[in-house]
């Protein structure tokens, strides 16, 4: 199957995972106010299974939860992605998520990365729009009211992502 090999926004470049994105996304992870709504802390082993946890679907299937990286400066500013939801009754959801330095908080930067995934999707299903940030979360976190913003009012199925996905390789601009 041919899909993207990475999203491309002015800003970010979202890719599959790197030896080199181990030490940042530990401190990441180990930081107590990045984690807060997690049930706890990852240390570096910890960040190291997630890593290869996230990159086994985007090695299957091109789409997952990717490393964001700054376009700047090449640094490493967190995971924006696609994730599968299991945990509710709608069969074969999928919902975009992301996590980010704290440092990177503030800047736009998940808003960025959601709409590069929604004009993928959106662009690859003639229009549909394919992803909604799940509401479960608007209390938790303040900061969702900008990727919140940039998703309809349905969820995409996992056929809708493989076919979104198994187009050329492109760069969202």
């Amino acid at each position: 199957m041919q899909g993207i090999s990475q999203l491309k926004t002015q800003r970010l470049r979202l890719r599959q995972w790197q030896d080199s994105d181990l030490e940042p996304f530990a401190d990441m992870n180990a930081d107590e106010e990045v984690m807060k709504f997690f049930p706890f802390t990852y240390d570096r082993e910890e960040t190291r299974q997630a890593i290869q946890k996230y990159s086994e679907p985007i090695t299957e299937n091109c789409w997952g939860f990717w490393a964001a990286q700054r376009l700047e400066d090449c640094a490493f500013v967190g995971i924006i992605g696609l994730h599968r939801v299991d945990d509710l009754p709608m069969v074969d959801s999928v919902e975009v998520g992301w996590r980010l330095a704290r440092t990177c908080w503030g800047l736009g930067y998940a808003t960025e990365g959601a709409c590069a995934w929604r004009a993928k999707l959106a662009a690859s299903q003639s229009g549909h729009i394919l992803v909604q940030r799940l509401p479960r979360y608007r209390q938790k976190f303040p900061a969702l009211k900008g990727p919140r913003r940039v998703w309809a009012k349905r969820a995409c199925t996992l056929q809708d992502c493989q076919a979104a996905i198994s187009r050329p390789p492109q760069t969202v601009n």
